[in-house]
């Protein structure tokens, strides 16, 4: 039974859809943001309050039974009433039916939902994706009825304060923990407790449920009274195909007793952003993996990358109190290009020849045209933009980033 007084720190899209979810039920609640002008307007339930900006302060956040906090809001302001806080996914959980398949991991999991979407679909399943990914989970439990499994992206940040699965419910869930490096310790503060919060999956999990962890990273397999299947989550080469998605896809279809079809590989469609391709002036390669937040994304995506080329790696942004000593960059990197507020804290910590520092990626790009335009051969080149850092510093988010990235290098190297 949820409680019935509710505090919603947070007027984003995540506190949007649980203000609704509040409404439907016919649970009061109040309306919180740090911000004077948060991003939408959100109305209190009868006779509910609005505390906005410096109003903050005022809140009395003893009377509250439950308090839910967007993702983005630090919870060290409020964190003494931790045992009030109360998540997406848990709400999500208190009216679900259809079967869960709920991703996490430190990298990979916006591509994976998303491949496995369409590979279910061409399977002849009906999914819905929510979460980390950019739909709230709770606007898809009025498709509860009309599909055949819920996709959900689960970030640290929405799995900090998950309570947990009832013991008794109706929806089986597939766990699936992809991979893990440090990442977001700005907020986590520590790599363990970083770790700590991915593996609150397993509190998704109730004994007739599974978890698919990652053969080849031992801190993805969590011990619990559910099942557990091994897959060898090799590092794809392929620019098409995501082997975790067609590996979840074919668990899932067996555990529903089909037969898993054959589907056309080729047709899977990439997200924007992730190691996405496109050819400039004479044959010259960019890449933009704009989507790219730590060091252990941009060493995957090094990994992808024909060795035999010279490749100028673009990095910078906020780097999350992560190192970047232990990157490892092949001899084919040519250049290092910085920018970003950390470019010169990433500048002291990786190692390599040759490394140029600029505040803004125009002026890198710029810098990049300048060389390349004194070379003939621009096929032996490839641009990698995988900045390997958070994008607040200049940028909205990684999607703004990565557009700018696009017309930017299109305006200076096109066909």
């Amino acid at each position: 039974m949820i409680e019935k007084y509710f505090l919603i720190i947070g007027s984003g899209l995540s506190g949007v859809s649980v203000s609704k979810y509040l409404l439907k039920k016919g649970l009061p609640f109040d309306i919180a943001d740090t911000r004077e002008v948060p991003p939408f307007e959100i109305n209190p339930s009868k006779n509910g309050k609005t505390f906005l900006g410096d109003q903050f302060k005022d809140i009395d956040f003893q009377k509250y039974q439950k308090i839910y906090l967007s993702p983005g809001f630090n919870p060290e302001q409020i964190i003494e009433f931790s045992n009030k806080f109360i998540s997406e996914l848990d709400l999500f959980l208190n009216d679900s039916t259809a079967p869960i398949i709920a991703v996490t991991g430190t990298n990979g999991k916006s591509s994976t939902i998303n491949q496995l979407e369409q590979i279910l679909s061409m399977q002849g399943l009906k999914s819905a994706k929510g979460g980390n990914i950019g739909t709230p989970m709770l606007n898809n439990l009025e498709l509860d009825n009309q599909i055949d499994v819920h996709l959900i992206e689960l970030s640290s940040f929405q799995l900090e304060f998950f309570r947990g699965k009832r013991i008794e419910h109706n929806s089986s869930t597939f766990g699936v923990f992809l991979n893990f490096a440090p990442d977001h310790l700005d907020r986590h503060k520590s790599i363990q407790n970083y770790l700590s919060c991915k593996s609150n999956i397993a509190k998704l999990l109730l004994e007739p449920d599974c978890l698919i962890f990652n053969s080849t990273d031992p801190k993805t397999l969590i011990e619990g009274n559910f099942k557990t299947q091994s897959i060898p989550f090799e590092q794809s080469k392929s620019k098409k195909n995501c082997i975790e998605a067609d590996f979840i896809a074919k668990a899932f279809i067996e555990w529903l007793g089909l037969d898993f079809k054959k589907y056309p590989k080729e047709k899977i469609e990439q997200l924007p952003f992730r190691n996405q391709q496109f050819n400039l002036l004479r044959g010259l390669l960019a890449i933009n993996d704009s989507k790219s937040t730590n060091p252990h994304s941009v060493e995957f995506s090094l990994s992808k990358l024909d060795s035999s080329k010279k490749t100028l790696l673009i990095l910078g942004g906020l780097k999350k109190n992560i190192s970047f000593k232990d990157l490892d960059l092949p001899q084919s990197v040519q250049t290092v290009y910085l920018f970003g507020k950390d470019r010169k804290k990433i500048a002291e910590e990786i190692t390599h020849k040759d490394i140029v520092i600029k505040e803004c990626l125009d002026e890198i790009i710029d810098v990049i045209k300048n060389y390349l335009s004194s070379i003939n051969e621009l096929n032996q080149f490839i641009i990698l933009f995988s900045p390997g850092c958070s994008s607040f510093d200049q940028y909205n988010n990684f999607e703004e980033r990565g557009a700018a990235f696009n017309k930017l290098i299109n305006e200076a190297l096109r066909v």
